[in-house]
């Protein structure tokens, strides 16, 4: 599988809100692609919350992907994070669409 790059596509389609919220594909955005069970992404959670604080204030969407199935997405980490997670009805998809090979990933 090649790896997600500079320039690469990356696409939204297919994504559900663990909140009910709807993903807003825009030019700009920022997201922040997890697993529950990722040691890395746990880790990440403060900083993640603070950079995601500071895009917010320059008007940037931020969201959450998580790549677990969606009884995990529901309860992984949500009230520690400060930005609507969503994902994938059929994660190994997503995956390879998108050429996620490795979590934590910051997609800018």
């Amino acid at each position: 599988s090649q790896a997600l790059s500079r320039g690469s596509f990356f696409g939204l389609n297919g994504l559900e809100s663990t909140t009910n919220q709807v993903v807003v594909d825009t030019s700009r955005m920022l997201i922040f692609v997890f697993s529950a069970d990722c040691q890395f992404c746990l880790q990440n959670n403060s900083d993640w919350n603070n950079i995601a604080s500071i895009a917010n204030s320059l008007f940037v969407p931020v969201i959450g992907i998580s790549t677990d199935s969606k009884d995990v997405a529901i309860i992984s980490r949500l009230d520690t994070l400060s930005y609507p997670v969503f994902f994938s009805v059929e994660a190994e998809k997503f995956k390879v669409e998108n050429h996620i090979a490795a979590v934590p990933l910051t997609i800018v």
